[in-house]
Protein backbone atom coordinates (compact mmCIF):
# COMPACT_ATOMS: atom_id res chain seq x y z
CA UNK A 1 0.00 0.00 0.00
CA UNK A 2 1.53 3.45 -1.07
CA UNK A 3 2.23 5.85 1.66
CA UNK A 4 0.21 9.10 2.11
CA UNK A 5 1.07 12.27 3.77
CA UNK A 6 -1.63 15.27 3.52
CA UNK A 7 0.74 17.81 2.87
CA UNK A 8 -1.00 21.52 2.93
CA UNK A 9 -0.30 23.18 -0.65
CA UNK A 10 -1.62 26.52 -2.64
CA UNK A 11 -3.20 25.17 -5.06
CA UNK A 12 -4.25 21.49 -7.20
CA UNK A 13 -0.47 21.19 -8.44
CA UNK A 14 -1.49 17.85 -10.37
CA UNK A 15 2.11 17.30 -9.91
CA UNK A 16 4.44 16.74 -8.37
CA UNK A 17 8.03 15.36 -7.95
CA UNK A 18 10.39 14.43 -5.51
CA UNK A 19 11.92 15.29 -2.27
CA UNK A 20 11.97 18.42 -0.26
CA UNK A 21 14.00 21.08 -0.69
CA UNK A 22 15.57 22.04 -3.66
CA UNK A 23 17.12 18.06 -4.75
CA UNK A 24 17.19 15.97 -7.55
CA UNK A 25 14.61 15.49 -9.63
CA UNK A 26 14.95 11.95 -9.67
CA UNK A 27 11.36 10.50 -9.73
CA UNK A 28 8.35 11.76 -10.73
CA UNK A 29 5.10 12.11 -8.29
CA UNK A 30 1.56 12.05 -8.43
CA UNK A 31 -0.98 14.60 -6.40
CA UNK A 32 -4.80 13.73 -5.34
CA UNK A 33 -6.61 16.93 -4.80
CA UNK A 34 -8.28 17.49 -1.78
CA UNK A 35 -9.92 20.67 -1.77
CA UNK A 36 -12.73 22.10 -2.94
CA UNK A 37 -12.94 23.83 -5.93
CA UNK A 38 -14.42 26.45 -5.32
CA UNK A 39 -11.33 27.36 -2.73
CA UNK A 40 -9.33 28.64 -6.36
CA UNK A 41 -11.76 31.77 -6.80
CA UNK A 42 -10.35 33.02 -3.46
CA UNK A 43 -7.44 35.09 -2.11
CA UNK A 44 -6.36 37.67 -0.11
CA UNK A 45 -4.40 41.19 0.56
CA UNK A 46 -2.17 42.11 3.10
CA UNK A 47 -0.37 45.39 3.44
CA UNK A 48 3.11 45.77 5.21
CA UNK A 49 2.22 49.03 5.84
CA UNK A 50 -0.64 48.86 7.78
CA UNK A 51 1.12 46.43 10.32
CA UNK A 52 4.35 48.86 10.27
CA UNK A 53 6.55 46.61 9.00
CA UNK A 54 7.46 48.29 5.25
CA UNK A 55 8.24 51.87 4.91
CA UNK A 56 6.82 51.37 1.11
CA UNK A 57 3.60 50.71 -0.09
CA UNK A 58 4.25 46.72 -0.75
CA UNK A 59 1.27 45.42 -1.99
CA UNK A 60 1.22 41.48 -1.24
CA UNK A 61 -1.76 38.56 -2.89
CA UNK A 62 -1.62 35.46 -0.35
CA UNK A 63 -3.62 32.54 -2.16
CA UNK A 64 -5.37 30.41 0.63
CA UNK A 65 -4.48 27.05 0.93
CA UNK A 66 -6.07 23.82 -0.58
CA UNK A 67 -5.22 20.07 0.38
CA UNK A 68 -3.10 17.99 -1.82
CA UNK A 69 -1.82 14.53 -1.04
CA UNK A 70 2.12 14.22 -2.43
CA UNK A 71 3.36 10.54 -2.82
CA UNK A 72 6.44 9.47 -5.48
CA UNK A 73 6.21 7.00 -8.22
CA UNK A 74 8.19 4.33 -5.71
CA UNK A 75 4.88 5.36 -3.37
CA UNK A 76 6.96 7.06 -0.54
CA UNK A 77 5.08 10.17 0.97
CA UNK A 78 6.87 13.45 -0.17
CA UNK A 79 8.12 15.58 3.80
CA UNK A 80 7.32 18.94 4.08
CA UNK A 81 9.66 20.53 6.49
CA UNK A 82 9.05 23.69 8.42
CA UNK A 83 12.42 25.46 9.71
CA UNK A 84 12.25 28.63 11.30
CA UNK A 85 15.60 30.21 9.93
CA UNK A 86 13.31 33.00 9.35
CA UNK A 87 10.51 33.53 11.89
CA UNK A 88 7.95 36.00 12.19
CA UNK A 89 8.02 38.56 14.83
CA UNK A 90 4.41 38.69 15.32
CA UNK A 91 2.27 35.65 13.62
CA UNK A 92 -0.98 37.27 14.58
CA UNK A 93 0.21 41.05 13.02
CA UNK A 94 1.00 39.09 10.23
CA UNK A 95 -2.62 37.68 9.44
CA UNK A 96 -4.42 39.80 10.19
CA UNK A 97 -5.06 42.40 7.55
CA UNK A 98 -5.70 39.33 5.04
CA UNK A 99 -9.03 39.85 3.48
CA UNK A 100 -10.96 37.86 1.28
CA UNK A 101 -10.83 38.90 -2.56
CA UNK A 102 -10.35 37.99 -5.90
CA UNK A 103 -7.31 36.20 -6.99
CA UNK A 104 -5.11 38.98 -8.79
CA UNK A 105 -3.03 38.57 -11.91
CA UNK A 106 0.19 36.51 -11.18
CA UNK A 107 -1.62 33.66 -9.31
CA UNK A 108 -3.59 31.48 -11.72
CA UNK A 109 -3.84 27.61 -10.84
CA UNK A 110 -1.63 25.76 -13.57
CA UNK A 111 -4.68 23.27 -15.55
CA UNK A 112 -5.26 20.05 -14.55
CA UNK A 113 -2.89 17.24 -16.66
CA UNK A 114 0.20 19.56 -17.33
CA UNK A 115 2.27 16.66 -15.18
CA UNK A 116 0.08 13.86 -15.00
CA UNK A 117 0.05 13.76 -18.98
CA UNK A 118 2.95 13.70 -21.18
CA UNK A 119 2.88 16.33 -23.95
CA UNK A 120 2.26 15.06 -27.82
CA UNK A 121 4.57 17.99 -28.76
CA UNK A 122 7.10 17.91 -26.30
CA UNK A 123 10.66 19.90 -26.63
CA UNK A 124 14.15 18.08 -26.33
CA UNK A 125 16.74 18.36 -24.00
CA UNK A 126 20.79 18.83 -24.52
CA UNK A 127 23.56 18.40 -22.38
CA UNK A 128 26.18 21.09 -22.87
CA UNK A 129 29.47 20.80 -21.13
CA UNK A 130 31.92 23.65 -20.52
CA UNK A 131 34.85 24.93 -18.94
CA UNK A 132 34.07 28.76 -16.81
CA UNK A 133 37.29 30.44 -14.94
CA UNK A 134 36.92 30.48 -11.19
CA UNK A 135 37.76 34.01 -10.28
CA UNK A 136 38.99 35.74 -6.56
CA UNK A 137 36.34 37.75 -5.07
CA UNK A 138 39.12 38.88 -2.52
CA UNK A 139 39.43 38.34 1.37
CA UNK A 140 37.81 41.60 2.27
CA UNK A 141 34.63 42.31 4.26
CA UNK A 142 31.43 41.07 3.08
CA UNK A 143 30.68 44.67 1.50
CA UNK A 144 33.74 44.86 -0.14
CA UNK A 145 33.35 40.92 -1.49
CA UNK A 146 29.52 41.91 -3.12
CA UNK A 147 31.16 44.71 -4.85
CA UNK A 148 33.99 42.93 -6.17
CA UNK A 149 34.81 42.21 -10.28
CA UNK A 150 36.59 39.08 -9.48
CA UNK A 151 39.70 38.33 -11.18
CA UNK A 152 40.98 35.01 -12.89
CA UNK A 153 42.85 32.65 -10.48
CA UNK A 154 44.01 30.82 -13.63
CA UNK A 155 42.01 27.86 -12.98
CA UNK A 156 38.87 26.38 -14.57
CA UNK A 157 35.63 24.31 -13.24
CA UNK A 158 33.79 21.98 -15.85
CA UNK A 159 30.70 22.38 -15.84
CA UNK A 160 27.32 21.12 -17.63
CA UNK A 161 24.07 23.27 -18.57
CA UNK A 162 20.92 21.23 -19.54
CA UNK A 163 18.93 23.09 -22.70
CA UNK A 164 15.43 23.21 -23.63
CA UNK A 165 14.83 23.74 -26.90
CA UNK A 166 11.01 23.76 -27.79
CA UNK A 167 9.15 21.49 -30.30
CA UNK A 168 9.64 21.77 -33.57
CA UNK A 169 12.75 24.12 -33.25
CA UNK A 170 14.19 26.25 -36.05
CA UNK A 171 17.13 27.84 -37.08
CA UNK A 172 15.09 29.95 -38.86
CA UNK A 173 12.87 31.39 -35.86
CA UNK A 174 14.10 33.27 -33.48
CA UNK A 175 13.23 32.81 -29.48
CA UNK A 176 13.39 34.10 -26.81
CA UNK A 177 15.43 32.49 -24.06
CA UNK A 178 15.32 31.52 -20.18
CA UNK A 179 18.41 31.02 -17.85
CA UNK A 180 17.12 28.74 -14.96
CA UNK A 181 18.71 28.25 -11.78
CA UNK A 182 18.38 25.55 -9.43
CA UNK A 183 18.83 25.90 -5.33
CA UNK A 184 21.92 24.67 -3.39
CA UNK A 185 21.17 21.28 -3.25
CA UNK A 186 19.99 20.88 -6.87
CA UNK A 187 21.82 19.99 -10.54
CA UNK A 188 20.94 21.22 -13.97
CA UNK A 189 18.77 18.57 -14.30
CA UNK A 190 16.48 19.28 -11.39
CA UNK A 191 13.76 21.09 -13.29
CA UNK A 192 13.96 20.19 -16.34
CA UNK A 193 15.55 16.50 -16.35
CA UNK A 194 17.83 14.94 -18.53
CA UNK A 195 17.97 13.15 -22.38
CA UNK A 196 16.53 9.98 -21.47
CA UNK A 197 14.00 11.28 -18.52
CA UNK A 198 12.32 14.23 -18.91
CA UNK A 199 11.44 16.35 -15.32
CA UNK A 200 7.98 17.44 -14.44
CA UNK A 201 8.66 21.25 -14.96
CA UNK A 202 9.66 20.75 -18.72
CA UNK A 203 6.16 18.97 -19.21
CA UNK A 204 4.57 21.74 -17.66
CA UNK A 205 6.64 23.41 -20.32
CA UNK A 206 5.94 21.92 -23.01
CA UNK A 207 2.17 21.77 -22.35
CA UNK A 208 2.34 26.07 -22.46
CA UNK A 209 3.43 26.09 -25.59
CA UNK A 210 1.46 23.83 -27.08
CA UNK A 211 -1.50 25.17 -25.69
CA UNK A 212 -0.34 28.63 -26.88
CA UNK A 213 -0.17 29.85 -23.16
CA UNK A 214 3.63 31.31 -23.81
CA UNK A 215 5.65 31.62 -26.78
CA UNK A 216 7.89 29.02 -27.81
CA UNK A 217 10.96 29.39 -25.90
CA UNK A 218 14.73 28.04 -25.40
CA UNK A 219 15.57 27.38 -21.25
CA UNK A 220 19.02 26.94 -20.58
CA UNK A 221 19.28 25.49 -16.83
CA UNK A 222 22.83 26.57 -15.69
CA UNK A 223 24.74 25.05 -11.58
CA UNK A 224 26.31 26.61 -8.74
CA UNK A 225 30.21 26.55 -9.76
CA UNK A 226 31.55 24.06 -6.26
CA UNK A 227 34.71 25.66 -5.92
CA UNK A 228 33.63 28.87 -4.55
CA UNK A 229 33.56 28.50 -0.36
CA UNK A 230 31.09 31.62 0.16
CA UNK A 231 27.61 31.90 -0.41
CA UNK A 232 28.26 35.55 -1.95
CA UNK A 233 31.33 34.31 -4.30
CA UNK A 234 29.20 31.65 -5.52
CA UNK A 235 26.10 34.28 -6.73
CA UNK A 236 28.86 36.39 -7.97
CA UNK A 237 30.94 34.42 -9.81
CA UNK A 238 27.25 32.95 -11.61
CA UNK A 239 26.90 36.19 -12.03
CA UNK A 240 29.92 36.41 -14.16
CA UNK A 241 30.02 33.09 -15.50
CA UNK A 242 26.71 33.35 -17.34
CA UNK A 243 27.53 36.98 -18.78
CA UNK A 244 31.37 36.20 -19.84
CA UNK A 245 30.90 32.21 -20.70
CA UNK A 246 27.32 30.53 -21.05
CA UNK A 247 25.43 33.14 -22.74
CA UNK A 248 27.97 33.58 -25.40
CA UNK A 249 28.28 29.34 -25.63
CA UNK A 250 24.41 29.12 -25.83
CA UNK A 251 23.76 31.82 -27.83
CA UNK A 252 26.09 31.41 -30.67
CA UNK A 253 24.72 27.70 -31.17
CA UNK A 254 20.95 29.13 -30.50
CA UNK A 255 18.62 30.96 -32.46
CA UNK A 256 17.86 34.12 -30.27
CA UNK A 257 17.41 37.40 -30.53
CA UNK A 258 20.81 37.99 -30.27
CA UNK A 259 22.68 39.20 -33.98
CA UNK A 260 26.02 37.92 -32.51
CA UNK A 261 27.26 37.13 -28.84
CA UNK A 262 29.00 40.93 -28.75
CA UNK A 263 28.29 42.92 -25.82
CA UNK A 264 26.16 45.76 -28.08
CA UNK A 265 23.90 42.69 -29.63
CA UNK A 266 23.24 40.85 -26.41
CA UNK A 267 22.58 44.40 -24.56
CA UNK A 268 20.35 45.05 -27.98
CA UNK A 269 18.30 41.79 -27.20
CA UNK A 270 17.61 41.97 -23.14
CA UNK A 271 13.96 42.38 -24.20
CA UNK A 272 14.07 38.62 -24.84
CA UNK A 273 15.97 37.83 -22.09
CA UNK A 274 15.11 35.98 -18.61
CA UNK A 275 16.63 35.01 -15.73
CA UNK A 276 14.47 33.02 -12.85
CA UNK A 277 15.60 30.91 -9.84
CA UNK A 278 14.48 29.42 -6.52
CA UNK A 279 16.17 29.14 -2.98
CA UNK A 280 19.69 30.09 -3.66
CA UNK A 281 18.66 30.30 -7.62
CA UNK A 282 16.47 32.94 -6.36
CA UNK A 283 19.44 34.51 -4.45
CA UNK A 284 21.26 34.49 -7.98
CA UNK A 285 18.30 36.16 -9.70
CA UNK A 286 18.46 39.20 -7.51
CA UNK A 287 21.91 39.09 -8.28
CA UNK A 288 22.03 38.74 -12.33
CA UNK A 289 19.47 42.19 -11.72
CA UNK A 290 22.18 43.28 -9.68
CA UNK A 291 25.26 42.81 -11.65
CA UNK A 292 23.78 41.88 -15.56
CA UNK A 293 20.81 44.28 -15.97
CA UNK A 294 21.83 45.48 -19.07
CA UNK A 295 21.95 41.90 -20.44
CA UNK A 296 18.02 40.88 -19.12
CA UNK A 297 15.26 42.54 -18.79
CA UNK A 298 13.12 40.00 -17.00
CA UNK A 299 13.85 38.57 -13.05
CA UNK A 300 11.77 35.80 -11.24
CA UNK A 301 13.79 35.25 -8.06
CA UNK A 302 11.89 33.07 -5.85
CA UNK A 303 12.12 32.11 -2.13
CA UNK A 304 15.31 33.94 -1.36
CA UNK A 305 16.89 37.53 -0.41
CA UNK A 306 19.44 39.23 -1.97
CA UNK A 307 22.25 37.90 0.96
CA UNK A 308 21.78 34.39 2.66
CA UNK A 309 24.79 33.98 4.28
CA UNK A 310 24.34 32.38 7.53
CA UNK A 311 22.98 33.96 10.57
CA UNK A 312 21.06 36.53 10.86
CA UNK A 313 19.69 37.90 7.32
CA UNK A 314 21.39 40.62 6.16
CA UNK A 315 19.14 43.14 3.54
CA UNK A 316 20.15 46.91 3.78
CA UNK A 317 23.50 47.41 2.78
CA UNK A 318 23.58 45.15 0.02
CA UNK A 319 20.27 46.22 -1.13
CA UNK A 320 21.68 50.19 -1.02
CA UNK A 321 24.85 48.77 -2.84
CA UNK A 322 22.51 46.94 -5.16
CA UNK A 323 20.55 50.44 -5.47
CA UNK A 324 23.15 52.33 -5.98
CA UNK A 325 24.93 50.75 -8.70
CA UNK A 326 22.22 50.30 -10.91
CA UNK A 327 21.02 53.83 -10.27
CA UNK A 328 24.70 54.92 -11.15
CA UNK A 329 24.38 52.79 -14.65
CA UNK A 330 21.58 54.86 -15.61
CA UNK A 331 18.25 51.93 -15.45
CA UNK A 332 15.53 52.97 -13.76
CA UNK A 333 12.12 51.15 -12.93
CA UNK A 334 11.07 51.25 -16.49
CA UNK A 335 13.84 49.10 -17.74
CA UNK A 336 12.75 45.68 -15.93
CA UNK A 337 10.41 43.42 -14.47
CA UNK A 338 10.38 41.34 -11.40
CA UNK A 339 8.17 38.24 -10.57
CA UNK A 340 8.56 36.88 -7.10
CA UNK A 341 6.96 34.73 -5.80
CA UNK A 342 7.18 32.79 -2.08
CA UNK A 343 5.17 30.24 -0.23
CA UNK A 344 3.16 30.84 3.73
CA UNK A 345 4.80 27.95 4.82
CA UNK A 346 8.31 28.65 3.07
CA UNK A 347 10.91 29.23 5.91
CA UNK A 348 12.04 32.58 3.98
CA UNK A 349 8.67 33.85 3.65
CA UNK A 350 9.10 37.03 6.30
CA UNK A 351 12.53 37.52 5.00
CA UNK A 352 11.66 37.94 1.36
CA UNK A 353 8.45 40.14 2.17
CA UNK A 354 11.08 42.04 4.15
CA UNK A 355 13.45 41.68 1.06
CA UNK A 356 11.21 43.08 -0.77
CA UNK A 357 10.40 46.31 0.97
CA UNK A 358 13.68 46.94 0.83
CA UNK A 359 13.56 47.49 -2.29
CA UNK A 360 10.52 49.63 -2.68
CA UNK A 361 12.57 52.13 -0.42
CA UNK A 362 14.10 52.97 -3.92
CA UNK A 363 11.47 53.94 -5.99
CA UNK A 364 12.95 55.09 -9.04
CA UNK A 365 14.08 51.45 -9.24
CA UNK A 366 11.26 49.61 -7.85
CA UNK A 367 7.65 49.78 -7.47
CA UNK A 368 5.22 47.65 -6.35
CA UNK A 369 2.42 46.24 -8.53
CA UNK A 370 -0.99 46.00 -8.08
CA UNK A 371 -3.81 43.84 -9.33
CA UNK A 372 -3.93 45.09 -12.69
CA UNK A 373 -0.05 43.25 -13.15
CA UNK A 374 3.02 45.47 -14.37
CA UNK A 375 0.08 48.09 -15.85
CA UNK A 376 1.41 49.70 -12.24
CA UNK A 377 4.69 48.65 -11.02
CA UNK A 378 7.46 46.86 -11.92
CA UNK A 379 7.89 44.14 -8.66
CA UNK A 380 4.78 41.52 -8.48
CA UNK A 381 4.96 40.01 -5.30
CA UNK A 382 2.91 36.62 -4.46
CA UNK A 383 2.41 34.56 -1.61
CA UNK A 384 1.13 31.19 -1.95
CA UNK A 385 -1.21 29.94 1.07
CA UNK A 386 0.63 26.74 2.24
CA UNK A 387 3.27 26.75 -0.07
CA UNK A 388 6.73 24.83 1.50
CA UNK A 389 10.08 25.37 0.83
CA UNK A 390 10.47 23.43 -1.89
CA UNK A 391 11.55 23.54 -5.45
CA UNK A 392 8.37 21.86 -6.91
CA UNK A 393 6.51 24.34 -5.21
CA UNK A 394 8.56 27.01 -6.99
CA UNK A 395 6.32 25.67 -10.44
CA UNK A 396 3.65 27.79 -9.83
CA UNK A 397 5.69 30.80 -9.56
CA UNK A 398 7.18 30.19 -13.06
CA UNK A 399 4.24 29.40 -14.27
CA UNK A 400 2.66 32.55 -13.74
CA UNK A 401 5.83 34.59 -14.48
CA UNK A 402 5.91 33.16 -17.71
CA UNK A 403 3.11 33.50 -18.97
CA UNK A 404 3.00 37.22 -17.76
CA UNK A 405 6.43 37.98 -19.62
CA UNK A 406 6.17 35.84 -22.89
CA UNK A 407 2.60 35.52 -23.42
CA UNK A 408 1.73 34.12 -27.32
Amino acid sequence: MKKKRQAVAALALCMMCVAAGCGNASESASVSNKADSAASSDAGSLSLSESGDASGDLKVTVLPAVVVDYVTASGDALDSPKTSLFPKEDDDNWTKNITPSESETGMEYIPPGYFSEKCDEPGTLVSIEYETPILDFGDGSDDERRLAKGTPTGETSHKEAMVYLPYGYSEDQKYDIMYLQHGMSGTPHTYLGNEDNDGAFKTMIDHMIKDGVIKPIIIVAPTITPEYETEIDRVNGLACEVRDTLIPIIESKYSTYAESVSEKDLIKSREHRCFGGFSMGGCATWWMLWKNTDYFRYYIPNSMIINPEEGTPVIEKPTEQMAEEMSLAGFTKDDFLIYCGTGTRDYTDYAVEQQVSEFLKYPELFVSTGESGFDDGNLMFRVWGGHYHKYTESFDYFFNALKLFFSK
